[in-house]
């Protein structure tokens, strides 16, 4: 609503008119910022949450649904404001994103068939299995400078070619074995 050609936003419970100004204890507040009028949420309680969802869930910040509490992942000692859907979605754009980058600083293409069409087919063959950090999936978290640390240690090769040499590696494994024994 326009009062005044100033807009009044309304009360995410109820529906009411907020004003931007009120009296509250003789003085004049501001509460243009509010989401909840006065009646749904006195002043200075700070009880918003139990106005948005019943008792047992909560509304995740993100797509606004209202949720069961386990559907939302733990924070340290509260619950963190997204849900979990919300969370998933986010880390796999990150990790699509840094996924995207790392093949294009590797190239682009596999370096034995020169695939390019998916980057999503596209993986990271450790020269020296040796060398390959133990916690190859975990440094997608990590900052980009550690990360291309160990995309130096890789080729990049289509998802086929990468069977075709770990089939490799591990016939001549079979072999050894075998003279071995």
């Amino acid at each position: 609503m326009i009062l005044n050609g100033v807009y009044m936003k309304k009360c995410k419970k109820c529906g009411d008119d907020l004003p931007n100004r009120v009296f509250v204890d003789g003085k004049m507040r501001n509460i243009c910022k509010r989401k909840f009028c006065l009646k749904c949420s006195p002043f200075k309680k700070h009880n918003t949450s139990q106005y948005i969802a019943k008792k047992g869930h909560k509304v995740c910040t993100k797509c606004k649904k209202e949720l069961p509490l386990k559907d939302f992942s733990r924070k340290g000692e509260r619950l963190h404001s997204w849900c979990r859907s919300c969370l998933y979605l986010c880390q796999s754009e990150v990790d699509n994103k840094k996924k995207e980058k790392a093949v294009q600083y590797k190239g682009g293409k596999c370096i034995h068939c020169g695939y390019d069409k998916y980057y999503g087919a596209l993986e990271f063959h450790h020269r020296n299995p040796s060398e390959k950090d133990v916690n190859f999936k975990k440094l997608r978290k990590r900052k980009w400078d550690e990360y291309k640390k160990e995309l130096d240690k890789c080729d990049m090769v289509c998802s086929n070619c990468h069977s075709e040499i770990h089939h490799k590696i591990d016939m001549r494994r079979r072999e050894e074995r075998l003279k071995v024994s």
